[in-house]
């Protein structure tokens, strides 16, 4: 476990601290690096194939330390932002100059840039003409000046990397008038290992709640090690020692966002959402109004209680 922990940081050095940055990278660090990848770092890539020149991301956002720890052993993954409406890709992450938490550079021949409330408008040869027989919804897309209006919010960093903030459609806002970003929740909830899944609620609510799909396995691994006796899941995330270790990390994972942002209450549920019943897309994006419908008895209880 130490020699795989002192591989990864001297990975992390190399390939994130120094050639993402095109910086020199010194001798020592070289030598200290091979010798990790012998041991080490070579092993995990094997795991994905072996000799992988990079892995697209793309659909639904990576955490940002996720991508870090893959680019740490030399897993290249490069990851993207583009929509249907602009033949995918649109930007993507360069050889150097990008940053973990953005979806990288405009490639060859696109442009994008930031408009009112934040959208990310596009142009360039991908971006379609006109919606089929849709002239109105045609029409609501593009700008006076032919800028294709992506409906998602996002910034440009200072390396000129775009970074998605939220789906401006997906923005809540609480009745006590303050915005909240459901996704950014989300993303940063889902890179725990307890979390498998989760749906953020708050859109004309007094505080913000999540329903959360657990990882199985490991709330039954936790169990077994404290003890904790269980019939079956519901058995289980019903227990008050899940539940209250379940409210540590919440508290955890939330440290960074401001007050009014954060999870006040949750619900665990028994079985994932999924595409069959019509909870997800085929692109694993959460359908809220779906979700909301479906578990508006427990929704209500959260508000109630």
């Amino acid at each position: 476990m130490k020699l795989a922990s002192w591989a990864l940081g001297v990975g992390n050095k190399y390939h994130n601290k120094y050639q993402r940055l095109n910086k020199k990278v010194p001798a020592i660090l070289k030598l200290k690096y091979k010798i990790a990848d012998k041991l080490v770092l070579s092993k995990l890539r094997e795991v994905f194939g072996g000799n992988i020149k990079f892995m697209p991301c793309g659909g639904a956002p990576l955490g940002p330390d996720l991508v870090s720890f893959f680019h740490s052993f030399a897993l290249n993954i490069k990851c993207g932002y583009g929509l249907t409406e602009t033949t995918a890709t649109v930007t993507l992450f360069g050889d150097h100059y990008f940053e973990f938490n953005s979806a990288g550079k405009p490639i060859n021949g696109s442009e994008i840039k930031i408009g009112a409330n934040d959208e990310i408008l596009v142009k360039g040869p991908g971006v379609m003409k006109r919606y089929y027989k849709k002239p109105e919804a045609t029409a609501e897309v593009f700008d006076e000046d032919g800028w294709f209006k992506t409906g998602d919010a996002g910034k440009i960093d200072s390396y000129g990397n775009l970074v998605i903030t939220d789906r401006i459609k997906d923005l809540m806002k609480t009745s006590g008038g303050k915005y909240i970003a459901p996704q950014k929740l989300e993303t940063a909830l889902i890179s725990d290992s307890f979390i498998e899944q989760i749906a953020v609620i708050g859109d004309q609510q007094k505080y913000v709640t999540a329903l959360a799909v657990p990882s199985f396995d490991n709330i039954k691994k936790y169990a077994d090690e404290h003890k904790i006796s269980f019939k079956n899941i519901e058995d289980l995330i019903n227990n008050n020692q899940i539940k209250t270790m379940f409210e540590k990390r919440f508290e955890e994972l939330q440290k960074e966002f401001s007050k009014f942002e954060k999870i006040k209450k949750f619900t665990l549920l028994p079985k994932e959402f999924s595409i069959e019943a019509g909870e997800i897309t085929a692109t694993l994006k959460l359908k809220r109004k779906v979700i909301q419908k479906k578990y508006k008895a427990l929704i209500d209880k959260m508000y109630a209680e």
